[in-house]
């Protein structure tokens, strides 16, 4: 059994409760991913003051794009000296990865202590709380000590109620969604804005007219505010405008609506802001000069890592619209490289990627380039969404029909190895892509081994 520290008072209750060590609480959140009903979180929060609704929050959903849409909202905040705070989905290594404010992760120490008060909280209210009760709450708390200007929230969940619309954001930002079928566009779509007030902006990234038509028309439903178009001053560095371009302009816009916001609450004294209104001369989007010259570098997501004798690309595609932008990057970056071989190494599940349109998107890709496709049966991570392996044989026969050269392996750590031995030089290229888990697995690789 593993060691308890000593009991002391938490900062929910006059209950005295056994405090759980960082490993203790990564062992509880691991066991503990399940689905939950709204109320826990709505109870939580309530217990904690609601703490929901004193933060002005962001929420930014979709299917692909949430991840470059947050990074970018993190640099212009730097610029306009605005405090950010970012809850983000998923992690891939540790818990830690999901919080932070002005791009610095939450420490071990403040993560313990947020946790046990939330566990402890959970256990005096008697509620089943679930993982991502927990880590929202954990973020409320965090966010709100932290007096943060600008608080963050990552949407993972469009098909049930993600916990983190607990918040009633000020602004909703819509990244990128995949059609699957009218019928999951419509859900996925209500379950994003259904959470808004009459004081929320909504604003999306989508370039899906009907798309676009179907957010307007849910939003003024629900009396929100509708704002578009979105657009930026000047274009990132070549290849990330033709990639990230529109989660850019989001994220201009996002800020460019916090700022015309502030600037009204401090001409009536209204905020308790930590910006200085000296920042708020003007409220237009940033600079061409601060475009150029951003760093566009997103751990794993289309992030290139380049060691003495092979070129990594690393990038977080799951599903069929996050692939197709990953091979447009591909396409760019061999106008300046030039590859001579891409390597593949892949790993998904069926509910991620349809088998059959999986295969005719390298198809298409393999008509440009000569390279290798691996498969490895991936395993899902700790909150990853499940679903059903793939079927690694149909897969091979279904790429060798369409004259793919491939190769399946049991783990990824053989698919690695294989392969890197069969890398030339840096004019090849080995992408690493398809899941959550892929991307853990690369990662805790190359720490146990110094790559």
């Amino acid at each position: 059994m593993p060691q308890i520290n000593p009991i002391s008072q938490t900062k929910t209750g006059l209950l005295l409760h056994p405090q759980k060590t960082y490993q203790e609480i990564v062992a509880y959140l691991n066991a503990n991913w399940k689905k939950s009903p709204h109320a826990v979180t709505e109870k939580l929060d309530q217990a904690l003051g609601n703490l929901s609704k004193k933060l002005t929050s962001v929420i930014i959903a979709g299917t692909s794009g949430k991840s470059t849409t947050i990074h970018y909202l993190e640099k212009i905040s730097e610029t306009k000296s605005i405090k950010i705070g970012t809850f983000l989905s998923p992690h891939f290594i540790s818990y830690n990865e999901r919080f932070a404010v002005n791009n610095a992760k939450i420490t071990n120490e403040i993560f313990t202590d947020l946790a046990n008060q939330v566990i402890n909280l959970a256990g005096e209210l008697k509620l089943n709380a679930s993982s991502k009760d927990i880590l929202t709450a954990m973020a409320l708390i965090y966010f709100n000590d932290q007096k943060v200007d600008l608080a963050v929230f990552e949407q993972e969940d469009m098909v049930e109620r993600d916990p983190v619309t607990i918040c009633t954001p000020f602004i909703l930002g819509i990244s990128r969604i995949v059609q699957n079928s009218p019928e999951s566009i419509r859900q996925k779509i209500d379950n994003i804005i259904d959470h808004i007030s009459t004081q929320t902006h909504v604003i999306s990234a989508n370039q899906s007219t009907l798309f676009l038509l179907k957010m307007e028309q849910r939003t003024i439903e629900k009396n929100g505010v509708w704002v578009m178009p979105i657009r930026k001053v000047a274009p990132l560095a070549y290849p990330f405008e033709q990639l990230f371009g529109r989660s850019a302009a989001l994220a201009d816009r996002i800020i460019q609506l916090y700022l015309e916001k502030l600037s009204v609450n401090l001409a009536s004294g209204s905020t308790t802001a930590c910006i200085d209104p000296k920042n708020i001369k003007t409220l237009h989007l940033s600079s061409p000069q601060f475009w150029q010259s951003i760093n566009n570098e997103i751990p794993n997501t289309f992030q290139i890592i380049n060691q003495k004798e092979k070129t990594i690309l690393l990038d977080n595609a799951s599903n069929l619209d996050a692939f197709s932008n990953l091979f447009l990057g591909i396409r760019l970056l061999n106008y300046q490289h030039s590859f001579k071989n891409i390597f593949f190494i892949v790993g998904s599940t069926k509910q991620q990627c349809d088998e059959d349109e999986f295969i005719k998107l390298f198809h298409s890709c393999f008509k440009k380039f000569s390279g290798t496709l691996s498969f490895y049966r991936a395993t899902n991570t700790i909150a990853e969404k499940t679903g059903t392996p793939w079927d690694l044989a149909h897969l091979v026969s279904l790429a060798q029909y369409n004259k793919i050269k491939t190769a399946q392996h049991h783990n990824f750590q053989s698919a690695f190895q294989e392969i890197s031995a069969e890398l030339e030089d840096k004019h090849d290229l080995l992408v690493i892509a398809g899941s959550q888990a892929i991307i853990s697995e690369y990662l805790k690789l190359a720490q146990g081994n110094n790559l």
